[in-house]
């Protein structure tokens, strides 16, 4: 390799090695943002400053680029993404109603967490350099049937099970796009985190629980990975535990209020609901019926972006949606970069934001899920 010693050790070699082999197998390309020297070294098993040494050489080389108190990111032997223009599309749900140069302010009101994901999106794209137009997939396809050009990709923030693209357009999904999907998307990991809800409320022997979406299985991968998990953490209790589902019209606290019908008929212990929003309307009607939160009722909402500043703080789920945006804009580079090749599904690990709506026993438990996540996600992702 031009600019190497003669002779290098072998910790050097086996730096090389990784990046060079996953430049070869298109997981590395221009512009992907490398591990940190201590993540990678971590992982590779040799010093940190093996690494950093790799990463100076390659630089002057002009194979990296290191930004102070931004990261590396890998140029190849091709040219930098910044010099090239990139045309990506989003596709989220009403969207027909949405005008083409209102689409960041409608991605930003929607809910806290498709402004969350913008952000990570926006940071991300201003860390690598890119020149990315943000456009609206209905208004995009529109201009196709025109003979326009296309977009270069998608990114599907629709939240629908087995959505269809056109074949030729390279898509990146907010969610798994079906149930048994391993490529093209970046995801929470709904799963575990539920799973570990499971595990938390079997062991404070909560055996009535209540599951609220807004969603049906068949409109949202994301509320069958929630259930699923939630039931694999019940594990060997499910035979002694009554598990009852209520699926409200929409994901606001109004919503919740159509419940009141089940809860005068039926006490649950515990109830894990899908957004933080439903569960304030929930912890409301369990209060006007003297019902004690968490003491007789655990409550767990599940996307803490929602639930704004309101007292007192629940406990819910704390999705990494800032880091999920950053993935989903690397993901569609890498997509784009190869021609449309498929790229490695990415579960993002979830914590949880402890709050007041569960006791101090599940609030333990929860939080040693909270470090298994930290420690989880130590090394980043080689996107």
């Amino acid at each position: 390799m031009k600019g190497l010693p003669s002779s290098v050790h072998k910790p050097f070699d086996k730096v090389l090695r990784f990046l060079e082999e996953r430049e070869n197998t298109g997981e590395l390309l221009a512009g992907s943002r490398l591990p940190t020297a201590e993540a990678l070294a971590a992982h590779l098993e040799i010093s940190a400053g093996t690494v950093k040494n790799v990463y100076r050489t390659l630089a002057r080389e002009g194979r990296v680029k290191t930004q102070v108190g931004v990261g590396s990111f890998w140029l190849g032997g091709g040219k930098a993404p910044e010099h090239r223009h990139y045309r990506i599309a989003f596709q989220i749900g009403h969207a027909p109603s949405i005008a083409s140069g209102e689409l960041e302010t409608a991605l930003r009101g929607r809910t806290g967490w498709s402004g969350a994901i913008l952000g990570g999106f926006l940071k991300r794209k201003l860390e690598r350099g890119l020149n990315v137009t943000m456009e609206l997939y209905p208004q995009t396809m529109e201009a196709l049937s025109r003979g326009g050009p296309a977009p270069d990709g998608v990114i599907d923030l629709s939240l629908v099970a087995h959505p269809t693209f056109p074949a030729q357009l390279p898509v990146i999904h907010l969610n798994p796009p079906f149930e048994w999907a391993c490529r093209n998307f970046v995801a929470p990991d709904y799963y575990h985190c539920s799973r570990a809800l499971g595990e938390t409320w079997r062991a404070a022997g909560r055996r009535r629980i209540l599951f609220v979406t807004c969603n049906s299985w068949a409109q949202s991968t994301s509320t069958l990975l929630r259930y699923s998990g939630l039931m694999t953490g019940i594990g060997e209790a499910i035979a002694e535990t009554e598990i009852r589902i209520f699926e409200a019209s929409g994901p606001g606290p109004e919503s919740s209020c159509e419940a009141a019908a089940l809860l005068d008929r039926w006490q649950p212990d515990a109830v894990y609901c899908i957004g933080d929003l439903l569960a304030r309307g929930i912890i409301r009607l369990l209060h006007e019926r003297g019902i004690s939160v968490p003491d007789e009722v655990s409550v767990v909402g599940g996307c803490k972006t929602e639930s704004g500043s309101e007292r007192p703080m629940i406990t819910s789920m704390a999705h990494p949606l800032e880091t999920v945006g950053a993935g989903l804009l690397d993901a569609i580079i890498r997509r784009i970069q190869s021609g449309g090749r498929d790229v490695a599904g990415r579960y993002e690990p979830v914590p949880f934001s402890l709050g007041s709506s569960t006791t101090p026993a599940e609030n333990e438990l929860l939080f040693q899920h909270v470090r298994a996540a930290a420690a989880t996600a130590g090394l980043e992702p080689l996107l």
